[in-house]
């Protein structure tokens, strides 16, 4: 699996960061604005790439469903 660029890397973190301090993910705009996004285009192609490399799970068309996958769950533990 290819690592994620820092870009993407800030996008797993924001999507991290939402589940742990309100228990669910947000949706695309609510991760847009955390990131200083303004198109939902740009939100969704970061993580159809995410998804790619397989760092995620995601039901376009649906509110909250994406899901970090274990393996970088473990990922980040280990680096902090």
């Amino acid at each position: 699996m290819n690592s994620p660029t820092p870009r993407q890397q800030q996008v797993l973190d924001a999507i991290r960061d939402h589940i742990r301090i309100l228990g669910f993910p947000p949706t695309l705009r609510e991760l847009g604005a955390m990131l200083g996004l303004r198109s939902s285009a740009t939100v969704a192609h970061y993580l159809e790439v995410l998804e790619q490399k397989g760092y995620i799970q995601w039901e376009r068309g649906k509110a909250r469903t994406l899901r970090l996958l274990q393996h970088e769950e473990a990922h980040h533990e280990g680096t902090g």
